[in-house]
């Protein structure tokens, strides 16, 4: 019986002390995971989405306790970027410093041996910046920037610390436009009550269509610009008729679509023309003679309830009649 319970004693304080030990490893783990009074050492590129060939990467540092000095060591993809330089950041400013740049592997696209400390008395408690990557695009894609090595200190020994790492993607790709079009009223007509026009593209992106934008050379070369709206599925369009209509003069018209993507990459759309006759052009050829005359001749005292129906009604009153004729009497031999 002594030894029955003896046997029982000894396993129940090894079971004790293996549940001890799990316990205060989960409690280790998850203090080091997520400690919010730890000091926090973070990456933080110029943005999550590169579009430029150049950009700027930062290692800061939150601190939580006083710092004295840092080390730290970085990894990267070096097929999507390589570093040019390491400089030092504005996290010890005011001090004198003595600062290591470090080595710059763009091979095996890692940053090793980067330190700095304040020489003399004195320490920092507030935020800065540890140091500053130039780097510069290889190609698009994404990749992770980790700190794989980093050491904060006091005047006197290592502090706790969380580190924070990014991904980054690179897109320099334009936005894809194809199916440009123009359409128009039927018969065209300089007054936006009964003439207008609609132009469209479908746009397509990886990082998504922010704006498409429609600029129009109008016949005295000034260019004007309106925000197209997006129809269903990948159709920007504009349409005259909406609003803020600039066909209104005679003459040859351009337009173009210039559309954006969210990390400002840009496309243009194939130009796009249209001729805008004089509502006295009865056959658009470009002057006012006998074969307009002839033309609204053909179609004396015709009557419809739409206002406009056809060219040759040229007042836009639903009836063809003799002040349309008079109408082009003062046009006679004029062109455009």
């Amino acid at each position: 019986m002594k030894i029955t319970h003896l046997y029982q004693s000894k396993k129940a304080v090894a079971l004790l002390i293996i549940l001890l030990m799990i316990s205060v490893l989960f409690f280790d783990i998850s203090a080091l995971a997520d400690d919010p009074l730890s000091n926090t050492v973070s990456v933080i590129p110029e943005s999550e989405i590169i579009s430029s060939e150049t950009f700027t990467i930062n290692i800061t540092c939150s601190p939580s306790e006083n710092i004295k000095s840092f080390e730290v060591e970085l990894s990267f993809d070096p097929s999507v970027f390589t570093v040019n330089s390491v400089t030092e950041g504005d996290f010890f400013s005011g001090y004198d410093t003595f600062f290591n740049n470090g080595t710059i592997d763009n091979t095996g696209g890692t940053i090793s041996d980067v330190y700095g400390l304040i020489v003399g008395a004195g320490t920092v408690d507030s935020s800065g910046v540890l140091i500053s990557l130039s780097c510069t695009v290889v190609s698009e894609g994404s990749c992770a920037v980790e700190i794989t090595n980093v050491g904060l200190t006091d005047e006197s020994a290592y502090l706790s610390v969380n580190t924070v790492n990014e991904t980054i993607t690179i897109d320099q790709s334009d936005p894809e436009i194809s199916g440009e079009s123009i359409q128009y009223s039927d018969p065209l007509d300089t007054d936006p009550n009964y003439g207008w026009v609609y132009i469209s593209c479908d746009a397509t992106d990886t990082q998504g269509i922010d704006e498409a934008i429609v600029s129009i050379t109008c016949p005295n070369a000034s260019v004007l610009q309106r925000t197209c709206s997006q129809g269903s599925g990948n159709t920007y369009y504009w349409n005259s008729s909406s609003g803020g209509s600039m066909f209104t003069d005679a003459g040859n018209y351009s337009i173009i679509v210039t559309v954006m993507d969210s990390t400002g990459n840009e496309n243009t759309s194939e130009t796009l023309y249209l001729d805008l006759p004089e509502n006295w052009d009865m056959n658009n050829d470009q002057i006012c003679d006998l074969l307009d005359f002839v033309s609204v001749s053909n179609h004396y005292s015709e009557i419809n309830d739409q206002s406009g129906w056809i060219r040759e009604d040229v007042d836009n009153n639903g009836e063809i009649a003799v002040l349309d004729l008079v109408m082009l009497s003062n046009e006679y031999e004029s062109t455009w």
